[in-house]
């Protein structure tokens, strides 16, 4: 059964896949996201979550990349991080560049205003 064949880390590692999904989708209700985002975020999340639970899905890329060692834990993890990285990065520049629009807008209307005394 797949279930007994489990790890923590293939359970853990879906989940986590999960969670970011949900974000994604919270982030794109609220309008933080645009749908393109969101669809990248899904393959990319999908994605993860799949090779965890179903390695076997990777069993021929390890030789069509020419990886043969056992690094390769290490290396899916650093890419999940990577990527939850980069994930968080995106959001936060995307909020930098809404306040500075804001401002900016602000500016713009206070400005012939201003002038004018």
């Amino acid at each position: 059964m797949i279930f007994e064949e489990l790890s923590l880390v293939s359970l853990l590692t879906p989940l986590f896949s999960l969670l970011m999904i949900l974000r994604s989708f919270s982030l794109y209700s609220r309008r933080k996201q645009t749908w393109r985002e969101l669809l990248l975020w899904l393959v990319i999340w999908l994605g993860i979550g799949l090779v965890a639970l179903f390695p076997q899905l990777l069993d021929s890329l390890p030789a069509f990349i020419g990886i043969k060692s056992g690094v390769n834990v290490l290396i899916f993890f650093g890419m999940v991080l990577l990527f939850y990285g980069f994930f968080r990065l995106m959001i936060k520049v995307e909020e930098l560049e809404e306040k500075v629009v804001n401002m900016n807008r602000e500016r713009a209307l206070d400005a012939p205003g201003r002038r004018q005394h």
